[in-house]
């Protein structure tokens, strides 16, 4: 099973490639990622940047 930080991550590439998250929409909050993915804390920083900066 991969890491929750990598779950999340192609959670939200999956929103992109399906077109629910278009350009210029902002992703969910790392809040929000928490409650959705029952995580402990939010994703690193460097790893939200990170997704950003994929596109």
């Amino acid at each position: 099973m991969d890491a929750p930080y990598r779950q999340i991550a192609q959670d939200i590439r999956s929103r992109i490639e399906s077109g629910e998250l278009r350009p210029g929409d902002r992703v969910p909050s790392a809040r929000a990622l928490v409650r959705t993915w029952g995580s402990r804390s939010p994703p690193p920083p460097r790893r939200t940047r990170r997704c950003r900066r994929r596109g």
